[in-house]
């Protein structure tokens, strides 16, 4: 094998499976990515015992409906005969199983609710793992959890979230921040110098030209389609806009200015960053926004372990659940 074979190989960090991965990782990343399997699999065989119970069910409405339908067809074939009381009888019987079939409903969809979210999750995880099989192995890393948090993880877990609620909408806020004043308004008069300066008279019949002395205004070429099937049609128009940003530039640059003052006049200042501002903020809500992600994952799985019923949050990336960089 050659020198340069050598040096330019990648490092063998042993077998490039994700297995493989979590076998030179620390043991805590395995602890974490293992049961969202097992809770897939229990997800999923919930939601086909529920989907059997309601499909019983399900006959049970129609054999109720039908019962009932033939005891108020007998009274109406025999109005001699009183069966208001077993009439009565098929309604309820009929109300109660309309009452389970929507209560079984009603269960399944919060199964395959969590189902999903747990399959999203265990999906994002392995695809997150499957991207970083042929590194190193994965440093696990904790979160800021204290102690007073562990006594009350469900509690610490509520507020973590409502901090992390408000961050992601100062994030959006920032993300979708209006650039400052000065830069917008410069940007609008550089387009108007831009304008103006394509508004040139060509002269004609300059040294020696045959034809006589003239001048063309600056042209803009537009395509139009008079009538259909007949083709586009290129049109040549003087370049009207470009006149008018020449031969009235200072009064569209004051007209501008007034429009830009009159906007912004609405405008929050905390919504208005420029770009090295909304660059720094972003920056460090991201970092923010990262940490309570990884204190609620923690907190979560404290919960767990404690035996609480609770779900991860179905907005949580997968390197917080997981715990890693």
């Amino acid at each position: 094998m050659s020198i340069e074979t050598i040096a330019t190989r990648p490092p063998n960090h042993g077998d490039n499976t994700v297995d493989g991965l979590l076998g030179r990782s620390d043991s805590r990343v395995r602890k974490r990515y293992t049961p969202f399997k097992k809770w897939l699999k229990k997800m999923e065989a919930e939601e086909a015992g529920v989907w059997s119970a309601k499909e019983t069910t399900a006959a049970d409405v129609m054999g109720a409906t039908a019962h009932r339908h033939r005891e108020e067809e007998v009274q109406r074939d025999n109005p001699g005969f009183n069966r208001s009381a077993s009439i009565a009888k098929a309604i309820e019987a009929e109300k109660v199983a309309i009452e389970i079939d929507a209560d079984q409903g009603r269960e399944l969809s919060a199964i395959q609710l969590i189902k999903h979210v747990v399959a999203e999750h265990y999906s994002n995880m392995t695809r997150y793992l499957a991207g970083h099989k042929t590194g190193p192995g994965l440093e696990f890393i904790g979160s800021a959890v204290y102690s007073a948090d562990i006594d009350d993880p469900l509690g610490a877990r509520a507020a973590r979230m409502a901090t992390l609620a408000d961050r992601q909408e100062r994030r959006e806020i920032a993300n979708n921040s209006y650039r400052s004043k000065e830069v917008y308004e410069n940007a609008l008069l550089r387009q108007l110098d831009a304008r103006a300066a394509s508004a040139n008279v060509e002269l004609h019949g300059l040294y020696g030209d045959r034809r006589g002395p003239s001048f063309s205004l600056p042209t803009a070429t537009f395509r139009a389609q008079p009538a259909p099937h007949a083709g586009h049609v290129f049109s040549i128009i003087p370049d009207v806009e470009a006149l008018a940003c020449r031969y009235w530039h200072d009064e569209i640059a004051a007209d501008i200015r007034a429009r830009v003052a009159e906007e912004y006049a609405s405008i929050p200042p905390e919504h208005i960053l420029d770009a090295d501002e909304r660059r720094k903020l972003l920056r460090s809500l991201d970092a923010e926004i990262l940490e309570l992600q990884r204190e609620i994952a923690d907190l979560t799985w404290i919960a767990i372990e404690e035996g609480h019923n609770v779900d991860f949050p179905a907005d949580l990336p997968a390197r917080a659940i997981l715990g890693i960089a």
